[in-house]
């Protein structure tokens, strides 16, 4: 198991140490002090190239991470400054993948979910609340390039660092060949540089470090008396990467750090380079308020563009309703569509069933493309769309039955008056007093709607009488059903 543990307490730094230790079989010192050469003689690179990543995001409620688009952007902007020397620059390819999930993960059950989750060509960094490793504690593990095969090799680590960035940039670097600056599996590095090239990290301009994960630093800069074998006292850099400073504190690649991570990003990871292209779902109306009356249904046209939808032949679409235009609310209704292989663009009209129990009042009907993001889109803020509508039911008497006569299978009744929070019971009888139907309902607010299924009633004459049994009182209604033939 060749993996790399980093922990980082906000606290206080100490933490536990890497699992397991691995060198790279197959690396060329040659190859790479001429790669060195060549690159410290043209540091400032013209050419950076793009590494798709994709992110996902595992949560136990929706929005706990407190992570939104926004922020996403400002932690991968700050990453690419770091790696901006070493020619790599990282993008999203496509929108964060919210999955819900576990508090804590394990790196088992991060494996088990990279093989499920894992978008290939792709640096795959999954963010978990907490990391639990072999030594107890929060942080994150990545892989080292030359170990797995690219679909076993991701990135983990915990959102709670007070910077997401150093840490994500910390494990990036492990994932192109650096070691800590304090590693000891291949021998203690001495301050004087002496054995720079075969111990601690194997690169020479990186201070000789002692594990600043040892102690508690003042802020971010380092005066101590701790020695190396030799005697001489440490210097180490807090403001290096891939030392174990607080992640406040992490800033800095060095030019050979960044050498190194140039060398195996055109080497072990050059499969990384692929172009990314994500279909996407855009939902859009020149709709932007409507008024109805509660019983009435909503129809109302959309329009869909689509991006690289190719081998997608059908999508789910979601309507949600709320008082809230901040929130989606709850599903009311639910419909597939069909996409056109040959189209950039479809119209979608829809016969919205608005719920007949909304009373007077304002709500927010949502339209939302792929709501269970089956598909990983390059945006998914934008496969919704909201549309207030204000129910009106002034026009409505208090008391009222439709349609009558009844041709079809619905009844509906509308009461308003102050009797809340009662029993109400509705029964139908027939011309020869039989009863047909009754039901003891509860009515709650002012405004009530009813809808009953009258399709087992015979051609006819019926009275349905809304009684309140606490009030004593009773409003009669007659109605006449009428089947079509």
């Amino acid at each position: 198991m060749f993996i790399l543990l980093f922990f980082l307490f906000q606290s206080n730094p100490l933490t536990g140490q890497c699992t397991e230790k691995s060198l790279d079989p197959n690396f060329d010192e040659e190859a790479f002090a001429e790669h060195l050469e060549n690159f410290q003689s043209d540091h400032k690179k013209s050419k950076v190239d793009q590494v798709p990543i994709t992110l996902h995001i595992i949560e136990t409620t929706p929005g706990n991470s407190g992570l939104n688009k926004t922020s996403v952007d400002k932690i991968i902007l700050t990453v690419n400054r770091y790696f901006k020397d070493a020619g790599v620059e990282f993008y999203l390819c496509g929108a964060p993948r919210i999955i819900a999930g576990n508090q804590s993960y394990t790196r088992d059950q991060t494996s088990d979910l990279n093989r499920s989750e894992h978008v290939l060509n792709t640096i795959n960094i999954y963010l978990v609340e907490d990391y639990i490793s072999a030594d107890s504690g929060f942080g994150g593990f990545a892989f080292f390039p030359w170990t797995y095969t690219p679909n076993e090799r991701y990135v983990t680590m915990t959102y709670t660092f007070p910077s997401i960035a150093g840490v994500l940039a910390h494990e990036l670097g492990h994932l192109y060949g650096l070691f800590h600056t304090h590693e000891t599996f291949s021998g203690i590095e001495l301050v004087d540089g002496s054995n720079c090239l075969s111990a601690g990290d194997m690169l020479c301009d990186t201070p000789a470090d002692f594990n600043l994960g040892r102690i508690a630093l003042q802020g971010c800069s380092y005066s101590g008396s701790f020695q190396d074998p030799n005697g001489n006292l440490y210097s180490p850099d807090p403001s290096n990467i891939m030392s174990y400073a607080p992640s406040t504190c992490l800033k800095r690649f060095t030019t050979e750090q960044a050498a190194r991570i140039n060398f195996y990003h055109e080497r072990e990871n050059n499969y990384l380079k692929s172009e990314c292209i994500f279909p996407d779902f855009i939902i859009k109306s020149s709709e932007v308020s409507r008024s109805i009356r509660s019983d009435e249904n909503l129809e109302l046209s959309y329009q869909l563009d689509l991006v690289a939808i190719d081998n997608i032949s059908e999508i789910e679409v979601y309507f949600w309703l709320s008082e809230n235009p901040d929130q989606l609310g709850t599903i009311f209704q639910k419909d597939t569509i069909t996409i056109d292989q040959n189209s950039n663009s479809i119209k979608l009209d829809f016969d919205i069933d608005f719920p007949i129990n909304r009373s007077t009042n304002t709500y927010y009907l949502t339209a939302q493309v792929d709501p269970e993001f089956k598909v990983l889109e390059q945006e998914e803020a934008n496969n919704l769309y909201t549309i207030q509508v204000n129910v009106d039911n002034s026009k409505l008497e208090d008391e009222v039955l439709f349609a009558n006569p009844v041709i079809g299978q619905t009844l509906k009744l509308f009461l308003r008056n102050k009797l809340t929070k009662t029993d109400l019971i509705i029964s139908i009888w027939d011309h020869m007093g039989r009863l047909h139907y009754s039901q003891t309902l509860f009515k709650n607010r002012d405004e009530y709607f009813e809808e009953i299924d009258v399709s087992a009633l015979r051609d006819g004459l019926y009275i349905l009488e809304a009684h309140y049994p606490d009030r004593g009182k009773t409003k009669a209604f007659n109605f006449y059903k009428h089947n079509q033939k």
